[in-house]
């Protein structure tokens, strides 16, 4: 069973951490489901803690963080890619892991910088946010209900998007690229339950969207 508060706070915890470490403060952009509920008041609950590297990082950027982690968690899993850092770690026996995934990918994004509980966050801009959200809705290996949903919220919360991210990522224009993810939502089968994997970070009133 999660417990929403414990993992919200431990989550916290190791943003705080890489937000306050002077060496990594201005290398990463917080980004992802986590960065919609924390700071942009998304009414699901998000389990990952997603960042872009921003500039160039390597082996110092990786020890330091994974030394954050380490301070918080005990890591179980840790992959370093072409393009993602990734570490999955556990705050207690039994409990909902935490992952830790770095994207090194370079895309034109732009970040701001958000006050939240007194620390300076460099946080990737709604409308980029909103483009890669919907991107990933159809590049995924695996379609994650949770993108639907989060792009369900944006669009009903009047979230701009970046159009030059989905033609970069898709190689198709904004109104093409939605009018393609709106037919492959139309193909799922009759029975395919879109509330799968969502009940432990959405409540009952949330589920009938």
């Amino acid at each position: 069973m999660l417990d929403q508060n414990k993992h919200k706070q431990v989550m916290i915890k190791i943003l705080l951490d890489i937000v306050s470490e002077k060496k990594l403060s201005a290398k990463f952009g917080f980004k992802g489901g986590t960065a919609l509920y924390l700071m942009n008041d998304l009414n699901r609950f998000s389990t990952d803690l997603d960042f872009d590297l921003i500039g160039e990082g390597g082996e110092e950027e990786i020890k330091l963080i994974e030394n954050i982690i380490k301070d918080n968690l005990t890591i179980i899993d840790k992959k370093t890619k072409k393009f993602t850092w990734y570490w999955m770690g556990s705050y207690e026996k039994g409990e909902h892991k935490v992952k830790v995934e770095i994207n090194t990918r370079k895309y034109p994004n732009e970040y701001e910088v958000r006050d939240f509980r007194g620390y300076s966050v460099r946080v990737l801009k709604q409308e980029y946010i909103f483009a890669h959200k919907l991107c990933a809705v159809i590049d995924r290996k695996n379609l994650q209900n949770r993108d639907l949903y989060d792009v369900w919220w944006m669009f009903e919360n009047n979230f701009p998007i970046n159009e030059e991210i989905v033609k970069l990522r898709t190689n198709q224009s904004l109104k093409e690229y939605l009018s393609t993810m709106l037919e492959m939502i139309r193909k799922l089968p009759k029975k395919y339950d879109i509330l799968q994997g969502l009940g432990e970070v959405m409540g009952d009133g949330k589920k009938d969207w």
